[in-house]
């Protein structure tokens, strides 16, 4: 199974979306398959890419919402 993803990192915002979007599709898949598989490695790409941004990729719950008239 070829994915866009499988250099094993995400580098690009677009490789991060697409990332997210495969994930949703796999969010039901049985661990012990290969989409279960796939889903356990978009978890870590994505991880990995949110840690590796700055603090405005990842939103907590805490985080007030600031809207500027």
């Amino acid at each position: 199974m070829c994915h866009v993803l499988d250099p094993k990192a995400i580098t690009t915002y677009r490789e991060y979306q697409a990332a997210l979007h495969e994930l949703d599709e796999l969010m039901l898949a049985d661990p012990d398959t290969p989409a279960g598989r796939r889903f356990g490695e978009l978890v870590a790409l994505i991880d990995a890419y949110e840690l590796s941004r700055e603090p405005t990729v990842i939103r907590t719950m805490s985080e007030p919402t600031r809207v500027t008239a």
